[in-house]
């Protein structure tokens, strides 16, 4: 096991971040005095990785993201997955962590990430809860926090949190489709979908992979889910057609709205990229064919949407092309008695 640096060294981060933040003199912002099911403003933020040199760089660079969408009036700010391992370039020998990563054998990568994970791991949960709590209490906005390696009990999750306009956690939702990655490192598929009750709308969260299968969102539609939050960090293997592709596809199949927040740049030997999207079903924005907003491939800047979730009411009839006159006469005809004719609409469910 590699020797690593002292992690104490790193102890009292949680008064650093505040104290960064009240430096930063945000003013809380009015987008959730008021609220409409029909005008709800959301926003998909990308982050580009960066090392950073100390603890306030970190603070300052998510702050200056929630800024810029809560100007363009987002209500809720979704960042991407594993947002919350971003910090590492703190820690003393950052440097020497990398090379050392480097020169691991692909097996040996998984128990080499673990004994990080260890070593810093009360640093990484300190910063994440308090950033994202203090960030979500000033601007006065839900935040769905990406996501964050934790352990509950014995079990090591990919782990999104959302936090409401005080800072306070409304719930979480583990990663239920792992990566090869996170199944090396040991961590724990989750098995159940979690429904967000907030003042603008109904939220289920999707996870990375998450959103590569229809039956994920086919559940969060079934809970009463209006949107799904779709935080990501994926390798970028160049897609000629990144918006062509999960989200935008679960979307059009279960009638949702969907925010796609990506994680862009180069760490450890690996690229990560996508763009950041608001979609909704094809049928609500025929003139944009259901692609709301959407970023260029690693941009940095936040992408914000207008979503009317009235609209998802009348989008989705599986039976709206599915008129067999004769077959509903005669279905008429032995069921109910009716001799005059039927039509399809009338046997809807």
């Amino acid at each position: 096991m590699i020797s690593f640096p002292n992690p104490f060294s790193l102890k009292g981060s949680e008064k650093k971040i505040i104290k960064v933040i009240d430096r930063l003199d945000i003013n809380r912002s009015e987008n959730l005095s008021f609220t409409d099911p029909a005008a709800v403003k959301v926003a998909a933020i990308p982050v580009k990785l960066r090392p950073y040199k100390k603890l306030d760089d970190y603070v300052e660079h998510l702050s200056e993201k929630m800024a810029l969408a809560v100007e363009g009036g987002a209500q809720m700010v979704c960042f991407p997955e594993l947002i919350g391992f971003a910090p590492l370039s703190i820690v003393p020998k950052y440097d020497r962590i990398v090379s050392d990563y480097k020169l691991c054998e692909s097996g040996e990568r998984g128990n080499f990430t673990n004994d990080v994970l260890y070593t810093y791991y009360d640093f990484l949960q300190e910063v994440y809860f308090t950033t994202f709590s203090e960030l979500a209490c000033q601007y006065g906005v839900y935040v769905l926090a990406g996501s964050i390696y934790l352990f509950d009990g014995d079990n090591l999750y990919n782990r999104s949190y959302l936090f409401d306009p005080d800072g306070d956690v409304l719930g979480y939702q583990n990663k239920t489709h792992l990566a090869e990655d996170e199944v090396q490192i040991g961590v724990t598929p989750g098995n159940t979908l979690t429904l967000f009750d907030t003042k603008i709308g109904k939220f289920c969260v999707s996870i990375g992979q998450d959103s590569c299968y229809f039956e994920v969102y086919r559940i969060a539609k079934g809970l009463g889910a209006q949107v799904m939050l779709c935080p990501t960090c994926n390798i970028n293997y160049g897609c000629r057609y990144p918006n062509v592709a999960d989200v935008y596809l679960r979307v059009q199949e279960t009638a949702l709205f969907a925010v796609k927040s990506t994680m862009v740049g180069d760490i450890l030997q690996r690229r990560f990229g996508g763009v950041c999207g608001i979609y909704c079903p094809s049928v609500i924005a025929a003139e944009k064919q259901g692609i709301l907003a959407s970023s260029d491939n690693d941009a940095e800047k936040p992408v914000v949407s207008r979503i009317n979730l009235t609209k998802l009411d009348n989008v989705f009839n599986p039976y709206a092309c599915d008129i067999n006159e004769e077959f509903s006469q005669d279905f008429a005809q032995r069921h109910f008695g009716e001799t005059q004719s039927a039509t399809a609409s009338s046997l809807e469910v």
